[in-house]
C-alpha cells in the first residue's frame, strides 16, 4: 500500500485536488517532473473520449474503447519497458495472480494493463497517443525532461514492433477486428 498511497502521482494529484489543506508532501514534489507527460496523456483521454461521444451508437463506442485498451495493451508489454520508470511497473506482474498460467503472453497481454498503477496507465495512454499521431513530437519532447529513454516518436514504437514480426501481425489483426470509422488502423499507420 505504500507504493499506491505515496509514490503514485496520478493518485496523489488527485487526493492533493480533493483534499482541504491542498498540501504537496515530498512524494509530490519528487514525481512533478512527470506533469507534462500526465497533461499530453489527460489530452489524449480528452481525445478518446470526444471520439467515444462521436460514436453513433453503442456498439461503435465499443469498438473504440478496445482499439484504444488494444493499444495500450500492447505498449504496457515487456519490450516497451524501457518507456517506463521502474517505479511505475513496480506493481505488476508476478505469477502469483495468474499461479496457473504463470506469465505468459496472453495473461500479460490482457491483465497488465489492469495490475499496474495509474502513472504507467498514463505513460500507456501517453504511448498511445504518440502512436495514434494526436501528441507531436515536439511536445513528446518537451515532456520528456530528464527522462532520456521515452519514446518521443511513433517510429521508436513501430521499431519495437516490427523486431518481433509475429507479436506485429497479431496485433494488427486484434486492432482489425476493433476497427471502426472513427478509429481505424489507418490511424497509427498500420
Amino acid at each position: 500500500m505504500k507504493y499506491g498511497t505515496n509514490e503514485d502521482y496520478g493518485l496523489r494529484l488527485f487526493m492533493w485536488h480533493h483534499s482541504r489543506d491542498r498540501k504537496f508532501d515530498r512524494y509530490d514534489l519528487a514525481c512533478e517532473a512527470d506533469s507534462e507527460l500526465l497533461r499530453l496523456s489527460f489530452d489524449v483521454q480528452q481525445r478518446y473520449m470526444d471520439l467515444r461521444l462521436r460514436a453513433p451508437h453503442s456498439d461503435v463506442a465499443q469498438q473504440i474503447d478496445n482499439f484504444m485498451l488494444t493499444l495500450m495493451r500492447a505498449v504496457l508489454l515487456p519490450c516497451f519497458g524501457a518507456s517506463y520508470r521502474n517505479v511505475d511497473m513496480s506493481g505488476c506482474g508476478g505469477p502469483d495472480c495468474f499461479p496457473k498460467h504463470g506469465q505468459s503472453f496472453y495473461v500479460k497481454f490482457y491483465f497488465e494493463v489492469y495490475r499496474v498503477s495509474c502513472s504507467a496507465r498514463a505513460r500507456a495512454l501517453y504511448l498511445s497517443g504518440l502512436l495514434l499521431g494526436w501528441i507531436e513530437p515536439s511536445d513528446a519532447q518537451a515532456a520528456r525532461g530528464r527522462d532520456y529513454y521515452m519514446v518521443t516518436d511513433r517510429a521508436q514504437i513501430w521499431r519495437t514492433i516490427d523486431k518481433n514480426s509475429q507479436f506485429g501481425r497479431w496485433l494488427h489483426k486484434e486492432l482489425e477486428s476493433y476497427e471502426s470509422r472513427l478509429l481505424a488502423l489507418s490511424d497509427i499507420g498500420f
